[in-house]
């Protein structure tokens, strides 16, 4: 465990360059999601998956690596948190919120 670290934020992008709207996190790409939600394949597991090959970060893994990591982790939540971004920063230790951050 590294004492170079106090404490670990998690925020969004700043705004999108489509609209200018702020969004902490929207969820999953539902462009990509089968029917039965974001799965590993038959047989892998965290431990096991090629990295190299995966696109996407599965939300129950990130929750768990929250959950556990030793530090507290915070969300500035900077705009919308829907879908996963709501469940993102309820697994957070805090989370302070503004509809636009403020550089």
């Amino acid at each position: 465990m590294s004492t170079d670290v106090g404490c670990v934020l998690l925020t969004g992008n700043g705004p999108s360059p489509k609209d200018g709207g702020w969004a902490f996190c929207s969820g999953g790409d539902q462009r990509i999601r089968g029917k039965d939600g974001y799965k590993y394949a038959d047989n892998d597991s965290a431990d096991s998956i090629d990295t190299s090959k995966v696109g996407r970060l599965h939300i129950l893994e990130v929750q768990r690596l929250i959950r556990s990591m030793p530090k507290p982790v915070i969300a500035v939540v900077n705009g919308w948190a829907v879908g996963g971004g709501h469940s993102l920063h309820v697994t957070c230790d805090l989370t302070i919120a503004a509809w636009k951050w403020q550089d």
